[in-house]
């Protein structure tokens, strides 16, 4: 296993791609937050024999075909709402697995719950906490890279409680994220972004930078390669990003940041009163 160690060098507030700008934006917190339930002790009875009997399983529909690149990868821009758009897409992905109608929803709407009324980031555990209870509107109501609260139509409380996230549970090592993904829950995590990060070998899989995790991301799928478990990371930067906006990750990418950053996966979705949803 990868060690990672701080480098307050390398930590930023964003990362150039091909000379755009993409923001960054987790806030560090005091202490990794531990007040809802892990995954492994309270939903997942998989053994490690089945859970590499799923990945392996050569009839399953893999992440990146299920979920096509130029409908699913979102940018976030320059702000720093990194947690909020991976948290958001997330629930897109748990509602589209119900046999939802796609709704595309506004990353910007939940930033903008979680951040103070200052694009200066968000806590990972802030943004499940505001999926559940508060959720996010369809993403038509609030402008591109809008973070302030006090901008954004009444209305879009009104809209967001429709889509709001339903069973979290937190991850604590490498086979519990593994497990979600068998599972079908979306998974969102905390890594560090920087220069290497941007950068794919030829294999897919993209640099590892020290730091204690200034970006989140999703995950939906993950392989076996080599004997390795590896992760397919859904950035929010747009289609620039590595292959059309995604990457492998390996445990190196998260065995520093877990220790500081409550890594969830969502199991399901809130019903939608005005679609007549029958089903959590």
């Amino acid at each position: 296993m990868l060690e990672l160690t701080f480098d307050d060098s390398q930590d930023a507030s964003g990362v150039d791609i091909e000379g755009v700008r993409y923001g960054t934006g987790l806030q560090m917190p005091a202490t990794r937050p531990l007040t809802f339930s892990p995954l492994l002790s309270s939903v997942a009875k998989l053994t490690k024999a089945q859970v590499k009997e799923w990945i392996e399983n050569p009839r399953r529909v893999k992440a990146r075909d299920f979920y096509p690149a130029r409908e699913w990868i979102f940018n976030q821009g320059q702000i720093g709402s990194c947690n909020a758009a991976a948290a958001v897409l997330a629930l897109e992905k748990i509602r589209h697995t119900l046999g939802r109608d796609r709704i595309k929803l506004s990353p910007e709407f939940l930033y903008g719950q979680i951040n103070g009324g200052r694009d200066r980031g968000s806590m990972l555990d802030d943004g499940m906490k505001a999926l559940m209870s508060i959720g996010s509107c369809p993403r038509e109501m609030v402008p591109h890279q809008e973070y302030r609260k006090s901008r954004m139509r009444p209305e879009c409380i009104v809209q967001a409680e429709r889509f709001r996230a339903f069973e979290c549970y937190r991850i604590d090592d490498e086979f519990g994220m593994a497990t979600a993904a068998a599972m079908g829950f979306q998974i969102i995590v905390a890594l560090h972004a920087g220069g290497a990060f941007s950068r794919l070998d030829r294999n897919g899989v993209a640099g590892v930078v020290s730091g204690g995790g200034n970006h989140a991301v999703h995950v939906d799928d993950v392989r076996i390669r080599d004997g390795r478990l590896e992760f397919d990371m859904v950035n929010s930067w747009s289609l620039r990003y590595g292959q059309d906006g995604r990457a492998w990750t390996a445990w190196g990418h998260y065995a520093q940041t877990i220790r500081n950053h409550a890594f969830y996966a969502i199991r399901g979705a809130a019903r939608d009163p005005e679609a007549g949803d029958l089903i959590s």
